[in-house]
């Protein structure tokens, strides 16, 4: 990064007025964090991707019965790494979420709620299906309210 501030404050010329040369300096070093904040963002996307690659490929092991202990242990570093940047994104978003609020105002806390809750059911894991199927689900274990009833032995 400071490779890149360096050759963008040499690229203006001292024989113009100093503020079209600060004008310049701000232009060229937006430029300079803007191809540093893609190559980031593109080796984030890289690694993410490499993760997701070996998580499919354990699964696949796991379906075909060979897996080591080594995997097991790569295997849970890999959910780490993916799990911590979607927390890290979900605090960000609440915290966005806070300061619009806070902005707006307190008559605006419904916004609040509601576009933190509607960010919450869209990652929200409904269950598993296995060949169609809901396993532990029963339509008659569900109250009248949707939700699951524990105390139900039916």
């Amino acid at each position: 990064m400071e490779n890149k501030q360096r050759r963008s404050r040499k690229k203006f010329s001292n024989s113009l007025r100093p503020d079209v040369q600060l004008k310049n300096k701000f232009k060229n070093t937006k430029a300079a964090i803007k191809n540093w904040y893609r190559e980031v963002k593109h080796s984030k996307d890289n690694r993410k991707r490499d993760i997701l690659n070996r998580l499919e490929e354990f699964d696949k092991n796991i379906e075909s019965g060979s897996v080591e202990v080594g995997e097991l242990h790569q295997h849970s570093e890999d959910l780490i790494q993916i799990y911590k940047p979607e927390q890290m994104n979900l605090r960000s978003l609440r915290q966005r979420a806070k300061c619009k609020w806070a902005s707006l105002g307190d008559e605006n806390s419904r916004l609040y709620h509601c576009y933190i809750n509607s960010r919450r059911r869209k990652q929200l894991v409904h269950g598993i299906s296995v060949a169609g199927t809901w396993p532990g689900l029963h339509l008659g274990a569900l109250d009248s309210g949707g939700s699951q009833n524990i105390n139900d032995k039916n």
